[in-house]
């Protein structure tokens, strides 16, 4: 059967006849011959037929047991014939009142998922440029940011951190070029703020009120509890240092120390009153948007925690000052001389001038026998030695 393959596989009837016609006729024939074609495709069929007949004839008990097959075939199919019309029946049932109204449903709930995600972003977006213009009203008023008590600086670094937090919770909001365009707004704002706050808090004196001193370290931590916690550390630091170098720098001229203690003192009394503030207040949670939230902790509970003090603010610093001027002293009386001499005949009056200095310092809050006395007494014990 080989020579009837055209037949069998991807067969073409007009492409067939085509290219029997083109066989059967030559391009010089002026007439077109279908004559021979056909009883070509006539041939065709009777000998088809032929080899049919002798294939049934040769193969009888395998033509008949593959009609028994068709008809078991046949018969089974119309047994099953009414179950497959139930199923298709249930099938239909289940598409209508199923499979299409979930469908919609889905479509449905697409919709709506693609709607509020819209409306997201747009609350979001629209609360975003809200504190952004409430931003660019306080940076019209540049001046503002470092007047006393500092509400402008304070209401800023609250709207710069709410701002963070809302781009925290909202990170798709970054797809908006508006968004994008804002950065470096921010953090020039956020640079703005905490260079006042350090600027402020590292010239600290006594001028600064309670509240002046509040804001600028609930602005500073807000910004970066870091920052705050740094420049704790380096106004201690400083304020010790000028300290000692005061006291020390003057030994030689004891007509000024009345003066030198004072001024002392007045750093002690700077310190004790930032130490108040920060045990009157709670300590501001910079990841909570609203204005007023604060921590259970005061913000001096908050720092102890981190820099651990182990004292008072006013004991750690004239305990550091004590320990600062003692090698001093002593230097100065077991080398002797007229300093030394001066120092010793008015031990009594730095004596004096000490307890005042440290009693005034804490506004009251300590008698004459309290440690930070003793401390500072004992710096100067060695004026008691008798050369």
């Amino acid at each position: 059967m080989s020579e009837y393959a055209a037949y069998l596989e991807d067969f073409d009837p007009l492409r067939y006849a085509n290219e029997l016609v083109v066989s059967t006729n030559s391009v010089e024939d002026s007439d077109l011959d279908l004559t021979t074609s056909i009883k070509r495709l006539q041939f065709d069929l009777k000998d088809v037929e032929k080899r049919l007949q002798k294939s049934a004839s040769e193969n009888y008990t395998t033509l008949i047991s593959e009609l028994d097959t068709a008809e078991e075939l046949h018969n089974t199919i119309q047994l099953i014939k009414p179950s497959l019309k139930q199923v298709n029946a249930s099938y239909a049932r289940l598409e209508t009142e199923i499979l299409q109204p979930y469908n919609e449903s889905s479509n449905l709930h697409s919709a709506l998922r693609k709607i509020h995600q819209t409306s997201n972003l747009l609350r979001s977006s629209t609360y975003f440029i809200y504190l952004i213009s409430r931003i660019e009203e306080i940076d019209k008023t540049d001046q503002e940011l470092n007047k006393k008590p500092f509400k402008s600086l304070i209401s800023l670094a609250r709207l710069l951190n709410q701002v963070k937090i809302h781009l925290a919770d909202s990170p798709f909001l970054k797809s908006l070029k508006l968004v994008r365009d804002y950065e470096s707004f921010q953090q020039l704002q956020t640079a703005k703020v905490m260079d006042i706050c350090n600027t402020h808090l590292k010239n600290l004196s006594l001028s600064y009120d309670a509240q002046s001193i509040l804001n600028l370290i609930n602005a500073l931590s807000i910004m970066s509890s870091e920052s705050f916690y740094n420049q704790l550390q380096q106004l201690l630091s400083l304020k010790i240092a000028a300290a000692i170098n005061l006291i020390i720098k003057n030994l030689n001229n004891t007509k000024s120390l009345d003066r030198v203690f004072a001024e002392v003192s007045a750093s002690g009394r700077l310190i004790n009153q930032l130490e108040k503030v920060m045990k009157s207040n709670k300590w501001q949670d910079a990841n909570n948007t609203k204005d007023t939230q604060a921590s259970t902790l005061t913000i001096y509970e908050k720092v102890n925690s981190v820099l651990q003090f182990g004292s008072s603010l006013g004991t750690l610093f004239w305990k550091d000052t004590a320990i600062g001027v003692e090698p001093k002293f002593k230097e100065i009386v077991t080398r002797g001389g007229p300093i030394a001499r001066n120092l010793r005949q008015l031990k009594e009056e730095i004596k004096n001038f000490i307890k005042k200095a440290v009693l005034d310092s804490f506004d009251g809050d300590r008698g004459p026998e309290c440690l930070e006395v003793r401390m500072m007494l004992n710096s100067v014990a060695s004026l008691d030695t008798v050369r």
